[in-house]
């Protein structure tokens, strides 16, 4: 007759103990991958939340006067915040699916014109942002420090995109027109041949070139913290009815962390709208949230 034998004792310990190390290294990584996941689509909704606060604090301009504290519940509210469910809680925690954002606390400061908005210190660490300090009794001073585009304030009722280099516009042709929509406290702007030139009381002097970033249809507008885009509106449509002279546009979802070509746009995602150089290189020179409604 033929032995048969099995394992021994010493054998299946082994394999135990091999098994429980594999164990012990796989599920704590996996754990922590999730966690960034979900870490990072919950900092793209903070982002939304602070576009949504800036607004509300642009249209509350003659209210705010230094500051004011509300909760996400009160964005949503006043329809500046879509909602994630019919029903309360209206806004999802995307690290928890039993835990919401409604009860939320952000502070909206106005400086200068321009409005800036504060989240808990939680909030704060986890998506890594900077808290804005204010002192109400701060003044611009007359000095020879570089010209500050960001307190260039303008109508928000306008399609304008500004940073280091370049102004983006819906008003791209009117010169008179964006000069009436712009205010810069501490100096004077000109334009000329399409560039806007800032010059600071203490004699400092910047130029910006003006560049047409013009929506050409009703679905969707290019504001000054955010582009909004009718839900279903598709991704072709969006890029062809862009004029962006000198650059071009891509469209990232960052809740998959790929560029869409096609498609529609969806509420349930994350997008942000790129604009790159259009050279070789194709450098980015600015992003700006995505609001589908």
């Amino acid at each position: 007759m033929q032995n048969k034998e099995g394992f021994t004792l010493v054998e299946l310990l082994a394999v135990i103990v091999v098994l429980a190390i594999i164990v012990t290294i796989a599920v704590p990584s996996t754990i922590g991958i999730s966690k960034h996941l979900k870490n990072k689509m919950f900092c793209s909704k903070i982002d939304f939340i602070e576009n949504a606060a800036k607004l509300y604090g642009e249209n509350k301009r003659d209210s705010v006067q230094t500051s004011e504290t509300i909760k996400v519940i009160d964005l949503v509210n006043n329809n500046y915040l879509k909602k994630d469910n019919n029903s309360a809680p209206y806004i999802k925690d995307p690290r928890d699916k039993n835990k919401n954002l409604d009860d939320l606390s952000l502070t909206i400061y106005k400086k200068y014109n321009r409005f800036y908005v504060n989240f808990e210190e939680n909030v704060n660490n986890i998506c890594n942002r900077s808290k804005f300090n204010i002192s109400p009794e701060e003044k611009p001073e007359n000095n020879n420090t570089p010209i500050d585009v960001n307190k260039i304030v303008f109508d928000s009722s306008f399609g304008f995109i500004v940073n280091e280099n370049y102004i983006y516009t819906n008003t791209f042709n009117d010169s008179s027109l964006i000069l009436s929509k712009l205010n810069y406290a501490e100096g004077s702007l000109s334009i000329e041949n399409n560039i806007l030139n800032i010059k600071s009381d203490s004699g400092n002097t910047k130029s910006l070139k003006i560049v047409s970033l013009t929506g050409a249809s009703n679905k969707f507008f290019v504001g000054p913290n955010d582009i909004r885009i009718a839900s279903g509106t598709s991704i072709e449509e969006f890029k062809n009815g862009i004029t962006c002279t000198n650059c071009q546009i891509e469209i990232k979802n960052y809740s998959n962390n790929t560029i869409e070509n096609s498609g529609n746009f969806a509420s349930n995602y994350y997008y942000k709208a790129r604009i790159l150089n259009n050279d070789a290189n194709g450098n980015l020179i600015i992003e700006k949230n995505i609001i589908v409604f």
